[in-house]
């Protein structure tokens, strides 16, 4: 008997409680996944965009330009990125030319939308071709950004001394992908490919002082970071917590905090799609724990996690995560894991913020609501 067509959660949500119940029996195909999605999607498209034709209409422009902040740089919800970004585009259509240089550090003087990056203190004369801009959403409350991966990719700037400044402005990317940069008047979008192209535009070898295996083993994990554990805070903040503690780590504009509950079902849906989903809480709980024992095996007594005298890649993207859970993730069983159970992880977060930003409390934002809030 053929297994019966998925469905995505649907029902009204509600903060703090979980959908995570199976919903595929065992067995299921994945193109029977698919293909159940795809057939959703095609029935209720007209309604989808009439949805967001009446949200946008009641949206002001500032709330526009976080809202594509805060959907790109959690790489979730593409669909509404990708519709709130045409939108902000036809906004600006008319004084912006296709080939226009993005971001103007002329036009704005602000230290709230432009802020310069310091370079590590171990590097001497910083590399700057050009000027390299980082753009990402508004500064958090405790750490400079609440999203992983603008941070990880501000923190390998610092750790390779690149002079960089950051845009909180909003202007939209040449992609969906956040966060992205520009350099040389040239627009690279999504974490991964602005670190290639960053490596290859500096002549860097990020690498050279390990062998092939070593190299090997920090790509997988990596992977582990970027595509399992990753998957655990977003489900924690999300779906678990409800959202319920973002305001104490994010200054947001009451328009945008109306948004939230849809944010929260977006992100349960593309866990579920993703597969850590589909688990129950407790089973992620516990996944995830086995994932920071993992590292804390991997780390040891090392300053860095490849055990040489500077941080690398690894260690960027570890920081970024773990950074989420110890100051970002108060009560949930992951700070306490990485507090307690595993202390050479915290330990790790703490070296790194010290070397790295020494700045830290410059670069948090506790004061600043963006305008029209």
């Amino acid at each position: 008997m053929a297994n019966p067509m998925p469905t995505m959660p649907t029902s009204s949500y509600v903060p703090g409680v979980s959908y995570l119940k199976p919903r595929i029996p065992a067995g299921g195909s994945s193109a029977i996944i698919a293909e159940g999605f795809l057939d959703r999607f095609r029935s209720e498209k007209d309604r989808v965009v009439a949805y967001f034709e009446t949200l946008i209409s009641n949206v002001d422009k500032n709330t526009l330009a976080v809202g594509v902040s805060l959907a790109t740089t959690l790489g979730i919800g593409g669909a509404a990125a990708w519709y709130f970004h045409r939108k902000r585009n036809e906004l600006k259509q008319a004084a912006q030319s296709k080939n226009k240089v993005v971001f103007n550090i002329d036009e704005t003087s602000s230290p709230v939308k432009i802020q310069k990056g310091g370079t590590s203190p171990e590097e001497g004369d910083a590399k700057q071709p050009g000027v390299l801009v980082l753009h990402q959403c508004p500064r958090g409350r405790r750490t400079p950004c609440i999203a992983p991966y603008p941070l990880k990719l501000e923190t390998f700037l610092r750790v390779n001394g690149i002079n960089y400044e950051v845009d909180f402005t909003g202007s939209e990317p040449r992609s969906r992908s956040s966060p992205w940069i520009t350099l040389d008047l040239e627009d690279i979008s999504d974490s991964q490919n602005c670190l290639a192209y960053i490596v290859n535009k500096y002549g860097m070898e990020p690498e050279k002082d390990f062998d092939d295996k070593k190299r090997a083993v920090a790509r997988a994990y990596n992977h582990l970071l970027e595509n399992h554990l990753y998957w655990g805070i977003a489900l924690w903040r999300w779906v678990y917590d409800g959202a319920r503690s973002l305001g104490d780590i994010q200054l947001l504009p009451k328009k945008t905090l109306e948004v939230i509950p849809d944010v929260c079902r977006t992100v349960e849906q593309a866990a579920w799609f993703h597969g850590l989903g589909k688990k129950t809480s407790d089973d992620v709980i516990s996944a995830i724990n086995d994932d920071l024992k993992s590292l804390s095996e991997f780390l040891g007594p090392n300053n860095f996690f490849l055990g040489g005298d500077k941080a690398t890649e690894l260690d960027c993207t570890a920081f970024a995560m773990l950074s989420q859970m110890l100051w970002n993730m108060d009560g949930s069983p992951f700070q306490k894991t990485v507090k307690e159970t595993y202390k050479n992880l915290s330990d790790f977060c703490w070296r790194m913020r010290a070397r790295y930003w020494p700045d830290w409390d410059n670069c948090l934002n506790n004061t600043e609501l963006p305008e029209d809030s």
